[in-house]
């Protein structure tokens, strides 16, 4: 197994653009991992372009050795977009590994913390916002029916804004 194909990919989410990151191996597997440029990261796809060709026909699996290598070749910025674009390599290269074993990404760290996660619907019906905060004051208590249906569902919270701004309406 060698990876072939080192892709970023790009989704508009309304708000914000979502950025995730594919791996191929020349067999057919993809590791998987996500990213964003949009919170101060700027750059981070021009990078890891830059950064792929050190992966390009190597056994993603020893995934430690790869990031070391990408280390080394940056050493005079570690930090910043270029740590963010090693990272989002390093989280395919995990996922890739954990698939070609046949086993979830957290039994390579020792297994599950835990079994459920809270829900917490952070977007609370502002997709077509660019933020929550540009969410028109009027479009929001259009949003308590949906936070409410959510909450009956199993939702324990939705932002603070949005209750603040609806009139002083919670959801409970």
């Amino acid at each position: 197994m060698k990876i072939a194909r080192i892709a970023s990919l790009h989704a508009d989410a309304g708000w914000r653009t979502f950025d995730y990151l594919k791996v191929t191996t020349d067999d057919g597997l993809v590791g998987w991992a996500e990213y964003s440029e949009s919170f101060g990261g700027a750059g981070v796809a021009a990078l890891i372009d830059r950064l792929a060709p050190a992966l390009i026909g190597k056994d993603p699996r020893p995934y430690e050795a790869h990031v070391a290598l990408l280390r080394g070749l940056r050493r005079a910025s570690l930090t910043g977009a270029f740590a963010q674009a090693i990272g989002a390599l390093e989280n395919a290269l995990i996922d890739l590994k954990a698939r070609a074993l046949g086993i979830p990404v957290y039994e390579l760290s020792g297994g599950p913390i835990r079994e459920r996660l809270p829900l917490y619907w952070s977007h609370c019906g502002c997709a077509g916002s660019k933020s929550i905060l540009t969410c028109p004051a009027g479009k929001l208590p259009c949003r308590m029916p949906a936070a409410r249906r959510e909450s009956r569902r199993g939702g324990r919270a939705v932002p603070r804004l949005v209750a603040e701004r609806s009139a002083g309406e919670m959801v409970s």
